[in-house]
């Protein structure tokens, strides 16, 4: 017999019925209750586990989980190695570009907007290797990020094309105060010196250029010359060099004071007989021997320097003689070699060497006459000049098609050269011309490497002559293009 047990729905106490029974009493408050009251019905549900199954399907489930995981890591690779990550990669290098760019120019807005582009594609990277899942809880696809970083090159283009000028204060100087102040206060000073003021006058429009010409014109109006830009001296030696970019409305103002020279005493010797007196008693003498002479004329216009050169020609320096505007080079009968260089500022530079001494050369060392025809220069100047051997060395006279032709195209490098480095100095925007700076600065290294090769012991009194006269030019290019730098 089955006994249920139950609570009294009175006093809840417990009380015990046989199976069967419809009422019961109960023993702690004496009241009767039916049996069906107090039972509280209860639904039991037996779970029969089959360890088998679930087994089997965590496995299933664990190959799953590896199956997705594989497939993620290969997507991932996919990502980096795809069109896609080489993309942002390359877009981050440009962002990092622009930004050095925006900040060396003083664009701190734009170079800002550099850098939230790189942050950004940095965390879509991030997303899209896996490294990052969510920004603050929200799952956020790697492409729009990528979108917000592409337009963002609108306003950092913006920003980086809009000017920004400084204003400038006029230096109180003897060479600044001798020149009439620009219209425009925007601008940048180069260089101010007791000898040289250089400024860039930004915001200068074309008219106001032209006023400004025809008030410096005013005092500086000796030995003009207006081909390129406008250049004079006024009647103390002042000198002065205007030129004007449309384009940019920039004005660039740059005046030197004038080299101090003592009255000349022209020298009197064997030497200094072969030349004409020059048109001016003021002057320096740099150098001055039996065999050289080097003499620095000042108070000599353009006009003075091309009647000179005139004379030069007379007194017999009419031998393999070069002339042009700024610079003539010739020699006597007697092998006596001269050049004489405008330098601008007034002044004219003589340089004049005797014939070197020709070491006399045994018969069986006489080396055949070259029968080879140079070949035709390349379109740029590249080195041409490799150790001579045995058979290809210098004559005892005169100079060889190849070497003339090698020490023309390493002269016209270093036209380039300089036209280009005066450019960079000069530019704005130094990171655009970059590739060709190293280039330049290549073919630089090159073309120095081929001169150390040259042997002038190897080399006839003529080539020698024109070896030491091209180096000289050269180095006389520079010096004005460091002048003109500065």
């Amino acid at each position: 017999m089955r006994l249920i047990k139950m609570e009294c729905p009175y006093c809840s106490g417990h009380l015990e019925a046989k199976e069967g029974d419809t009422e019961v009493t109960c023993p702690y408050c004496g009241k009767t209750s039916h049996v069906d009251a107090g039972i509280e019905k209860k639904e039991t549900t037996i779970n029969i586990r089959d360890e088998a199954k679930i087994k089997r399907a965590e496995l299933e489930d664990r190959k799953h989980r590896e199956q997705l995981q594989k497939e993620e890591a290969e997507k991932i690779e996919q990502f980096k190695h795809g069109k896609t990550g080489k993309f942002m990669i390359g877009f981050m290098v440009v962002c990092a570009l622009g930004m050095l760019s925006a900040f060396m120019n003083h664009k701190i807005l734009a170079g800002v907007i550099a850098l939230i582009q790189i942050v950004i594609l940095g965390v879509s990277w991030l997303i899209s290797t896996g490294h990052i899942q969510t920004i603050k809880g929200v799952k956020v696809p790697p492409f729009v990020m990528t979108l917000i970083a592409c337009v963002l090159v609108v306003p950092y283009m913006m920003l980086m094309s809009t000017q920004t000028y400084e204003k400038y204060v006029w230096p109180e100087t003897e060479i600044a105060s001798r020149l009439p102040k620009p219209a425009s206060s925007y601008g940048r000073i180069v260089l101010s010196t007791s000898d040289t003021f250089k400024i860039v006058v930004e915001k200068t429009k074309e008219n106001d250029y032209r006023n400004y010409l025809s008030a410096c014109k005013k005092t500086f109006n000796n030995d003009v010359n207006e081909q390129d830009a406008y250049e004079a001296y006024d009647t103390d030696g002042y000198y002065l060099n205007l030129e004007y970019d449309r384009q940019e409305s920039r004005m660039v103002i740059q005046a030197e004071a004038p080299i101090q020279m003592n009255e000349l005493k022209w020298p009197i010797n064997e030497l200094s007989q072969l030349l004409p007196q020059p048109p001016s008693n003021h002057g320096i003498i740099e150098e001055e021997s039996s065999e050289h002479l080097e003499i620095l004329i000042g108070n000599v216009n353009k006009d003075a320097y091309r009647s000179y050169v005139d004379a030069v020609l007379e007194a017999g320096f009419q031998i393999d003689y070069r002339r042009d505007e700024t610079d003539f080079r010739g020699n006597n009968e007697a092998g006596y070699s001269v050049q004489i260089d405008d330098n601008g500022r007034n002044t004219m530079h003589i340089t004049l060497r005797a014939p070197r001494e020709e070491t006399p050369e045994s018969e069986t060392t006489e080396v055949p006459e070259e029968t080879v025809e140079p070949e035709e220069p390349e379109p740029t100047a590249e080195p041409t000049t490799e150790p001579t051997p045995e058979a290809e060395k210098a004559p005892a006279s005169g100079i060889r098609p190849e070497f003339r032709k090698t020490m023309e195209e390493y002269e016209a490098f270093y036209d380039q050269y300089i036209d280009f480095m005066i450019k960079y100095q000069n530019s704005d925007n130094s990171m655009a011309m970059m590739t060709d700076y190293l280039s330049l600065m290549g073919k630089l290294a090159e073309w120095e490497a081929a001169i150390d090769k040259i042997d002038e012991k190897e080399l006839s009194t003529e080539e020698a002559l024109l070896f030491n006269e091209v180096n000289l030019r050269i180095a006389t290019k520079l010096n004005k293009a460091a002048l003109t730098m500065n």
